[in-house]
This record gives structure tokens, C-alpha cells and sequence, in this order.
């Protein structure tokens, strides 16, 4: 990028427009009849609004992914996701119990095996902050983007690709925590790096102090994300340096950085306390009556494994390359422009984040267990997406031609996993991408519509009508900003 380079605005109106039909669709296609994982969080929520309590003995029996502690049943997660929904969960909790609806702990008297219908609801109710969050990362994603250098249509695409062409996506369909921590890293990391851009960074305490708070926040959603959150605050104090700022001007970045994450310590360590018995105390470190593995290593993280490193990129049964082949390209590029911009702290990142989540999720004794490749190393699916995006302008044309392709599969493949439900039966399946192309094709279809009745395929009839109008609309708008915008005679470089 030339020094002179000025980059093209970000359309307010393509924002809302991404956020609008992501939201929709993350809803849409949600899954959550019967899923341990959420439960476990929900039961969190309906344990604070029964007695103010984080002890869940009313409705552990609902999820398997609970601790045990003298005697008593906790949640074994990290609490962010669950605070995020207490808002939108206490709301339906109230509302079904004004209108008599007030068993939440008895099974389904049809389907015994899973939860009743009122727990089905907070379920559903539950991961809607998940969805919005993951559709804010989606909008964001295209303003770095377009701020990094990426033309209009390139940062939309990859908005979209991100979303729907990785399974990413997927996991912003329901209560997990790995979708969400990746959109509150990547909100961090787009507000810091916006402000590096300013002449006077330091004096934009608000954005830094919520900068920090994020990256935080992004720990209490996925303990994971720990080391994301350092290397992301890392980089900025890196791309700081190399602009020559005085230890005056870094000091008080760092400053409202650390001061933005102390609320959530400070959440963090009474959290704990209370639950636990200690700040530093997690309920992994509990969790080993269903999942006895969680005992070895640091609560089942050992070493990584080059075996485990290898099927998670690329065996059909976990590799996330069957689903997004377009993103093998995106650490070359990273890689390539290091040391060849002004924005190599960044690449970093995109280079070590991945990275750090892909090592993570082979040194982690259940790492197998996900219905699509490798949820685990979901949060790190923006930092991917990211190089390939933004330096997709210096790609020879030939190569072009392959990232539309391999795109239009990885679309296609994702959609697919968004519209088939996980199973036992999938978790197993040695060629997964065949096992949901055949589900899919045989009518296997489950969405929110669904649930009430309506036919799948008419659902997903009613999806792609509404697509296709904000794909009209998407189009429109992109022409029209493109028109009205200088013409880009920079460099994509990241």
C-alpha cells in the first residue's frame, strides 16, 4: 500500500445491510433441541434468576458438561456466554412464567430423552446474543477490510465468506462459546487498529479502555482465548514502536488497555471464588466424572500432536479444508507480506493466532468431539479469512479464478452444514462432507421453522428468497458506494 494510499469509506448502509441478513440467517437456521452445551449454560442463567445461585443441581440432568463440587452441580464453562444471554433469557423466563409456564426441569414427554419445551425455548432464547454478536463480527469484518485497503465488493465478499463460506457461521447458530470469541477478538482487534491509524492514538481513552475490555471479555466467553487477547495487545504495542511513539505516548495506551480488562477480572476472580473456591480455580478442573480425560495435562491440554495437527487440516472426518478449501491460501499471504507493508504486526497476528488454536486443539485429548471440523479453532476464523481478503488485489488473475472457485464450494458446503443438524451419527461419519451433502439432498433439513411445523424444504425456500433480495440489495449498494468513491490505485497488500 502507498504511503499516499487513501482508503475507501466504509458504507454505513452495506454495515446493516451484512448485519441484517446475517442475523436473520444465524437465526433461522438455529439447532436446539437437545444440545449439552448450551444446556449447561442455560441452566446458569435459570439457576441466577431461581435464587441468585451458580449451583445447577435442578437441571444438570439436562447436560452432560457439567462439574461436580462437594456434592453440588456447577456449569464447567467459561460464564461470558451465559452473563451475554441472562438478558434475553430472564426476559422469556418471566414471560412463560406469566402465562403458567413454569417447568423447566421435567424431560419432554415425547421425546424423553431430551429437555421440555420450556427449556427448549430458553435454549432458543439463549443463543440469539450469539447470533447477534456473530453478525456484528460479520459487519465488522467487512469495515477493517475496507479500511485495510480491500475494495467495496472484495470486503463484502469476504464479510459473506466469513460467515457463510467457513464454519464460522455454524457455530454462530447456537450457545457455543467459539464463534463469539473470535467476533469480540476481532472487534478488538479492528477498534485498536483503527486507532493506531490516528494521529494521536493515546488520547482516545474510551475506544482503548473498550478495546481492552473485549479482549478481556473474549477470555470469560473461552479461557482459550487468552493467548489471542496478549498477541492482539501485543501487536499494538509492536506497530507503536516501529512508528517510533516515546515510551509518554505507549504508556498510556497500555494504561486504558489494562484498565478496560479489570472489570472483567475483577467478574472473573469473584465468579471463581464463588462457584469454585478460588480465583484462579476453573471447572474444568472439575469436570472429570463424564469426561475423565479432563484430568491429564492442564484440563486435557498436553502436547500437540503432528497426527492430531494433520487430520484437523486435512482428513475428510475433520479437516477444515473439506469445508473451506479457500483458506489454505490465507497464511501464504499473511506470511508473504510481513515483511513488505505497514501493517506487518498484523499479519502476525493472522499468522499466530491460527496457528496457536490449530496446536491447541491437537494438544487437547477431545479434540475429536464436533459435529464440523474443529470447533475449538473457530476463533480464530476471522484472522484467516483476513489476509486473503485484504491482499486478494495482487493476486494474478489465474489465482483469482481459483479463490472464486474454491469459494463457491466452500459456500456451498457451509450452508449445507448450517441446514443439517449435529448428530452422534455425524460425529462418526469418516466422510463428513458426503454424510451432509447426502442429508441435505435427502431432505434432512433442520431450522427454526422446522421446529414449529413447516416443511424443510419449504424453509429453505423461504431462506433463499430472502437471500436473493439482499443479495439485490448488497449488489446495488455496492455499485452505488463504488461510484461515489475515489478509485483505489493502491495495493491490496494486508
Amino acid at each position: 500500500m502507498s504511503p499516499n494510499f487513501s482508503p475507501p469509506p466504509v458504507s454505513k448502509r452495506i454495515v446493516l445491510l451484512l448485519f441484517l441478513v446475517s442475523a436473520f440467517s444465524f437465526v433461522y437456521l438455529k439447532h436446539f433441541l437437545n444440545e449439552s452445551n448450551p444446556a449447561n449454560r442455560v441452566a446458569l442463567c435459570l439457576a441466577l434468576l431461581d435464587n441468585g445461585s451458580v449451583c445447577i443441581d435442578k437441571y444438570y440432568h439436562y447436560s452432560v458438561d457439567h462439574c461436580i463440587r462437594d456434592g453440588h452441580y456447577y456449569c464447567d464453562k467459561a460464564p461470558g456466554v451465559s452473563f451475554l444471554a441472562l438478558p434475553f433469557i430472564a426476559a422469556a423466563y418471566h414471560g412463560l412464567q406469566a402465562i403458567g409456564k413454569t417447568d423447566f426441569t421435567s424431560f419432554d414427554p415425547v421425546r424423553k430423552e431430551e429437555p421440555n419445551p420450556n427449556f427448549k425455548f430458553l435454549l432458543l432464547v439463549g443463543s440469539i446474543p450469539v447470533s447477534l454478536f456473530g453478525a456484528l463480527a460479520i459487519s465488522m469484518f467487512y469495515a477493517l477490510a475496507v479500511r485495510l485497503g480491500a475494495s467495496q465488493r472484495v470486503a463484502v465478499f469476504g464479510a459473506l465468506l466469513l460467515g457463510f463460506g467457513t464454519p464460522f457461521g455454524v457455530w454462530c447458530t447456537v450457545m457455543f462459546g467459539h464463534a463469539i470469541a473470535g467476533a469480540f477478538l476481532l472487534f478488538a482487534t479492528a477498534i485498536g487498529w483503527r486507532l493506531l491509524q490516528t494521529e494521536r492514538p493515546e488520547g482516545c481513552r474510551i475506544a482503548w479502555t473498550v478495546s481492552g475490555f473485549l479482549l478481556a471479555y473474549a477470555v470469560w466467553i473461552e479461557y482459550t482465548a487468552a493467548i489471542p487477547s496478549i498477541i492482539i495487545g501485543c501487536i499494538f504495542l509492536a506497530a507503536m514502536i516501529r512508528k517510533q511513539f516515546t515510551a509518554r505516548r505507549i504508556f498510556p495506551v497500555v494504561c486504558f488497555l489494562g484498565a478496560g480488562a479489570i472489570p472483567v477480572a475483577v467478574g472473573f476472580f469473584l465468579y471463581n471464588t464463588w462457584a469454585f473456591g478460588g480465583p484462579f480455580t476453573l471447572g474444568y478442573q472439575f469436570d472429570t466424572t463424564n469426561f475423565p480425560l479432563m484430568g491429564e495435562g492442564f484440563c486435557g491440554i498436553k502436547v500437540p500432536r503432528p497426527d492430531v495437527l494433520f487430520q484437523t487440516i486435512f482428513s475428510t472426518k475433520h479437516g477444515i479444508l473439506w469445508y473451506s478449501p479457500i483458506l489454505f491460501l490465507s497464511p501464504l499471504l499473511a506470511l508473504r507480506n510481513i515483511f513488505r507493508n505497514d501493517k506487518r504486526e498484523l499479519n502476525v497476528a493472522c499468522l499466530l493466532i491460527p496457528l496457536y488454536y490449530y496446536l491447541l486443539n491437537s494438544s487437547y485429548v477431545y479434540w475429536m468431539q464436533s459435529d464440523v471440523p474443529c470447533r475449538h479453532t473457530t476463533a480464530s476464523l476471522p484472522f484467516l479469512v483476513l489476509p486473503l481478503i485484504v491482499g486478494f488485489g495482487t493476486l494474478p488473475p489465474l489465482v483469482r479464478r481459483l479463490v472464486g472457485a474454491l469459494a463457491t464450494y466452500s459456500f456451498v458446503m457451509c450452508v449445507v452444514a448450517m441446514n443439517v443438524p449435529g448428530s452422534a451419527t455425524l460425529m462418526r461419519a469418516e466422510i463428513k462432507p458426503l454424510f451432509l451433502l447426502r442429508e441435505f439432498a435427502g431432505g434432512g433439513i433442520r431450522n427454526l421453522p422446522y421446529y414449529i411445523g413447516l416443511n424443510p424444504l419449504l424453509t429453505l425456500g423461504v431462506l433463499l428468497v430472502v437471500w436473493g433480495v439482499f443479495s439485490v440489495l448488497l449488489i446495488a449498494t455496492v455499485r452505488n458506494v463504488e461510484r461515489s468513491s475515489v478509485p483505489d490505485t493502491g495495493s491490496d497488500d494486508l
